[in-house]
């Protein structure tokens, strides 16, 4: 049996075009070594050895046994990679289902739990090789018949699966054999392959859950490949995971448990993971990050393709009217934010790639310009626009500050914008129904920055929040599925992000720093192309 992750087993010779421009980690974050953590200290066991250059933590050889506490962002709905969720439940996701296929720290499509993918006709037809001795943890073999299963109902009528229309574009899914699963697509797509990568921080064609469990059943009681078990969940509450001694990487996982709680509040986190009631948690702060170091805890900093954005639903008035997004994006002071919210430690955005994405280019997207708002406000007021919206943020004190901050700038613009304070889960349905008119919240475009731009703002995706599309950016998007070199895809790239600054469909404000805060009880930790996505069985406590 090789193992996971296996290196010499990558995309067919066709496929690999599909990330080949990526830069080394994605995006809108600073990288480790850089801005405000550029002269960090040596630290006992960290080094840059975590994909795409981020730190991981290594204290002597890892010991089994123990178990740690991780504090999630966000409450886990569901354990149902099916059904449309935040992003709470991924962490938990990933140690109970593993994954099929994982993004390189480049963007690239590459195995994990499974053996291979090709395509030997340039995209209409996709091969994915799985491996015969992995199973779930019921027994049941992870084979094509598994994974067809899964597939089918992704695409199902009535799923409301961020994945479900790219499922969709599958023509017949085939259980060719059983470690043989053959995909034929109704058009060819060299960019299929980014499916396995998910929405939204969601892989949920790599989520792979057993046959044998019952729909009705999956949100509570999931049973997966991965390195861990449910012993316990309540949906929105805290969950327990214990080892799942069938794992096939031999002797692994490290951990004989796992305790999942949820702590939304980012004082209350970092003040958790400073007192060691928290084992582990992620943080998007440069502020948080010195405060926790300060107090003895590790922040192992990870490159991450996210950032703060004010989301307009381009469906509803005043978001409809392109004058006053602009305007509205022009009213808003991104250096003053960063200054007054994060001591100037972060990056502003300049677009809706992020400025350290290998794919960037500068467009002129809008920037600040009080008077030019002011005139923008006057010429939506004189075709008889009401320049008044709500915003809808979540309750953490950097969203909260920064929602005030913004409606004080506003304010100067003649712009009028109440704040409303939402749970996330609320905000999560409200978004991909489309009842809101604009949130506070963040968003990724990693390295693999066609997939992240497509699932967000093509027209008529479930994914795309902005609840309007653009022909332009339609015609761009369905032209980079079918460019065969790295070179015609970069150059599509820098098509789409003028295309995208004509449109300005939401504004991007302040990329984070995303970092893992680890206590003195984790010995081992793998770090991770994002804070997203690692893998729980390489996590070790302390003996």
């Amino acid at each position: 049996m090789g193992l996971r992750r296996r290196i010499g087993v990558a995309l067919a010779a066709s496929a690999l075009f599909l990330s080949a421009c990526g830069g080394g980690g994605g995006g809108g974050t600073q990288q480790p070594g850089s801005g405000a953590f550029s002269e960090r200290p040596a630290r006992e066991g960290v080094s840059n050895t975590a994909p795409g250059g981020g730190e991981a933590l290594a204290k002597g050889s890892p010991a089994k046994g123990g178990t740690l506490t991780y504090g999630l962002y966000a409450p886990a709905e569901t354990l149902d990679p099916v059904a449309p969720s935040g992003n709470g439940a991924t962490p938990i996701m990933m140690a109970v289902y593993g994954l099929l296929f994982h993004a390189d720290k480049d963007g690239n499509v590459v195995p994990d739990m499974a053996e291979g993918l090709e395509t030997p006709d340039s995209g209409k037809t996709w091969i994915i090789k799985l491996d015969p001795a992995i199973k779930f943890s019921d027994g049941a073999a992870l084979d094509s018949a598994a994974v067809k299963k899964h597939y089918e109902r992704i695409a199902a009528e009535g799923s409301r699966s961020p994945s479900a229309a790219s499922m969709r574009a599958i023509e017949t899914i085939e259980a060719t054999d059983p470690t043989t699963v053959t995909l034929v697509l109704k058009q060819p797509s060299m960019a299929f392959p980014k499916v396995f990568l998910g929405v939204s921080g969601m892989p949920v064609a790599s989520f792979i859950p057993s046959p044998n469990v019952p729909v009705d059943q999956m949100s509570r009681n999931p049973v997966g490949a991965g390195p861990f078990k449910v012993q316990n969940y309540s949906p929105g509450g805290d969950a327990n995971l214990v080892r799942n001694e069938t794992y096939y990487e031999e002797g692994k996982p490290y951990l004989d448990s796992i305790k999942f709680v949820t702590a939304t509040d980012t004082q209350a986190r970092l003040a958790a993971v400073k007192s060691g009631s928290i084992d582990i948690a992620t943080t998007q702060s440069g502020v948080d990050i010195l405060d926790a170091e300060g107090a003895g805890v590790t922040a192992l900093i990870q490159p991450n393709a996210t950032y703060f954005d004010m989301l307009f639903n381009n469906s509803k008035a005043p978001f409809d009217d392109k004058d006053f997004r602009r305007a509205v994006i022009q009213a808003i002071d991104l250096n003053a934010l960063n200054d007054a919210i994060f001591n100037g430690t972060h990056t502003v955005m300049t677009g809706i790639v992020p400025p350290d994405n290998s794919n960037y280019v500068d467009t002129g997207w809008p920037s600040y310009d009080l008077e030019a708002a002011k005139k923008g406000v006057e010429a939506f007021k004189a075709k008889g626009g009401d320049p008044t919206f709500t915003l809808t943020s979540t309750s953490p004190p950097e969203f909260m500050k920064m929602s005030q901050l913004m409606q004080q700038m506003l304010a100067e613009a003649g712009i009028t914008m109440n704040i409303e304070v939402g749970d996330q889960p609320t905000m999560v349905t409200q978004a991909f129904s489309g009842n809101y008119t604009s949130q506070l919240r963040f968003t990724s475009v990693s390295a693999e920055t066609d997939g992240y731009i497509r699932n967000d703002y093509r027209t008529g995706l479930p994914s795309n929040l902005v609840r309007a599309g653009d022909p332009k950016v339609d015609q761009i998007l369905d032209d980079l599925t079918k460019v065969e070199t790295p070179e015609e895809r970069k150059a599509k790239l820098a098509e789409l992000q003028e295309a995208l600054t004509e449109w300005m469909p939401l504004m991007p404000m302040i990329a984070h720093h995303n970092a893992y805060l680890v206590g003195s009880k984790v010995n081992q930790f793998p770090g991770g192309v994002t804070t997203t996505f690692f893998h729980w069985e390489d996590v070790a406590a302390a003996s």
